[in-house]
């Protein structure tokens, strides 16, 4: 599944509402790509041991952090 948000210049409770697909992608132990100043970051649910494991070999990092 590919999910993507632009939530530029959204605040308040609509930012919330923008949110909520990004965080049950995240709950349900997805990948996220998002833009920092000069790169795109890739992260997950810190908790969930699968979504770590899965982020570890998209990054081409298994076996180190």
């Amino acid at each position: 599944m590919t999910l993507t948000l632009d939530v530029k210049g959204v605040k308040g409770e609509g930012l919330r509402k923008a949110l909520k697909p990004a965080l049950e992608v995240l709950r349900s132990g997805g990948l996220a790509v998002y833009p920092t100043d000069t790169v795109y970051g890739l992260g997950c649910n810190p908790l969930d041991e699968a979504a770590l494991r899965r982020l570890l070999e998209v990054k081409g990092r298994v076996g180190k952090p």
